[in-house]
């Protein structure tokens, strides 16, 4: 909070309470412009990360016999299906490190 009181802004001229509200709306300005940046930084940041995600998708299941991955998106792979439909459950194909 600002340091000054309702007297003080009582004592200064229209001219110089103008001035006063234009230094105001320049420091507003420029505070803006370097906060949209800070923001646009880590927006990129955050979006470099995702696509780079995307492109190198974790995969947590495996199938122990052939070594093939899933990522657990999209279609469910064959040799799980089969697996779970023989009586194994999907979370014995986690990749012990994930």
């Amino acid at each position: 909070m600002l340091d000054v009181t309702r007297s003080q802004f009582a004592d200064l001229s229209v001219a110089e309470l103008i001035q006063l509200r234009d230094e105001a709306e320049r420091l507003i300005l420029k505070k803006i412009d370097e906060e949209e940046t800070r923001l646009l930084d880590n927006l990129r940041v955050i979006q470099s990360y995702r696509a780079e995600e995307k492109l190198n998708p974790e995969r947590p299941y495996r199938d122990p016999k052939t070594g093939a991955t899933w990522a657990g998106r999209g279609m469910q792979p064959c040799w799980m299906r089969e697996a779970i439909e023989a009586g194994q459950r999907q979370e014995d194909f986690l990749i012990a490190s994930y």
